[in-house]
């Protein structure tokens, strides 16, 4: 291979990657001040602490962090993700959560995210329905006769049919003030 293919080979947009064209504007249509990697690097020339070249030009890079905002403490994120090439270091990476990712470890980690955020989706609605004959069954254990029947049908259907509580709760009332009608008009 010769050295202009090697380098043509390392140049190549990986564009089975989902987004890379998307990403390449991105970069292209952002105003910056880093002349290496202009709409990534959000370095500006001479800040406070920033090392520069001969030319006043700096030569460590690395992006806005992006992040999940944590629950605990007000903009300390739980998971983040940040672009950063330090002149004396690796090439180009994004650093995640302390660790060191080339883009194809960050693409898996994202994937991994993904199915983590749907599994905790799924997790959500599982503890809303427990939270719902929670609920159910705490008022099941104040009363009796009818209503207590009403409330073993409703813990049934939701239990055993994995109906959804919400639409039980609203069909009940439904069905009591279609009663409720019916013997108001044989009364009358």
């Amino acid at each position: 291979m010769s050295q202009l293919d090697m380098t043509a080979s390392m140049l190549a947009t990986p564009t089975d990657q989902v987004g890379a064209a998307e990403a390449f504007e991105v970069l292209a249509a952002t105003p910056a001040t880093c002349t290496v990697y202009p709409g990534l690097c959000t370095v500006a020339d001479d800040e406070d602490g920033d090392q520069v070249d001969a030319n006043g030009l700096h030569f460590d890079h690395g992006s806005d962090a992006i992040g999940v905002p944590g629950l605990e403490v007000e903009g300390d994120p739980e998971i983040w993700a940040q672009f950063t090439h330090v002149s004396a270091g690796n090439p180009p990476h994004i650093g995640f959560m302390g660790f060191d990712l080339t883009p194809e470890q960050a693409h898996d980690k994202a994937t991994e995210l993904r199915r983590f955020a749907d599994d905790l989706d799924h997790l959500a609605d599982q503890v809303h329905v427990a939270r719902a004959l929670h609920n159910l069954r705490t008022v099941q254990e104040t009363t009796d006769g009818p209503f207590a029947k009403i409330l073993t049908i409703m813990e049934d259907a939701i239990v055993r049919d994995g109906a959804d509580p919400v639409e039980v709760g609203d069909r009940i009332l439904e069905l009591m003030a279609q009663a409720r009608a019916e013997k108001a008009e044989v009364q009358a």
